[in-house]
């Protein structure tokens, strides 16, 4: 098994589920990007892929 394949089944296997979000915190456009184009790779119910995603930057769009 290479390095690769090793790393992709630990990040699967210690996934958990987030009940608290640290408001803090925030990504670049970039890396918010990256992270939707790789998400939207994932397969949907009857293959569908209908994605829909709203991206709020400011603070004043998000209240």
């Amino acid at each position: 098994m290479s390095s690769q394949e090793t790393t992709a089944l630990n990040i699967l296997e210690e996934r958990t589920s987030i009940k608290e979000y640290d408001t803090s915190v925030s990504i670049s456009k970039e890396e918010l990007t990256k992270l939707l184009s790789i998400t939207t790779k994932a397969p949907s119910a009857w293959n569908l892929q209908h994605w829909h995603f709203t991206v709020f930057h400011s603070q004043e769009s998000k209240d």
